[in-house]
């Protein structure tokens, strides 16, 4: 009778393939910010303002020194000072054998204001100018690809 010897290498499978994971994921993140950056530098549509960012700020009929050209509600947000697109980062939060967590975060405090629509912080109503949801659905299909990179299908 042969004896059969047994192997059991599944932590190590385990191990490899929450790397696999995490490699893509992270790879996910980093293109989701690029893609973030690219639709937050956009060419504004929107009114023209004197004094933006003011409270004695005041429309314009068009450009000019000290005017900056905000972007059309339901467009994303034009750039300003940079702070929500040049603070954009990415992160791994945890992960194991049955969760991968990551964020994609910004520094800047009215990023959800911009994206839903709100109260400012001087008072004034902001209809939303989403940027990090549509970005995300309509690049979801390329995230897919990213996040399964190396993985056959059954297909």
């Amino acid at each position: 009778m042969a004896k059969l010897k047994f192997t059991n290498n599944s932590e190590k499978a385990i191990s490899l393939f929450i790397q696999r994971i995490s490699e893509n994921m992270q790879e996910v993140q980093a293109e989701y910010m690029r893609d973030l950056h690219d639709v937050l530098t956009n060419e504004p549509q929107g009114r023209y303002w004197k004094d933006a960012g003011t409270p004695r700020f005041q429309e314009v009929p068009g450009p000019g020194p000290g005017v900056h050209r905000a972007s059309r509600p339901g467009d994303p947000p034009t750039v300003f000072k940079g702070l929500l697109r040049d603070s954009i980062k990415s992160h791994v939060v945890n992960v194991t054998n049955r969760q991968y967590s990551g964020a994609v975060t910004t520094e800047a405090d009215y990023a959800a204001t911009l994206e839903l629509g709100g109260v400012n912080k001087t008072g004034h109503r902001i209809e939303p100018r989403p940027a990090w949801l549509p970005t995300l659905l309509y690049n979801r299909k390329k995230y897919a690809l990213i996040a399964t990179k190396g993985f056959k299908s059954k297909a």
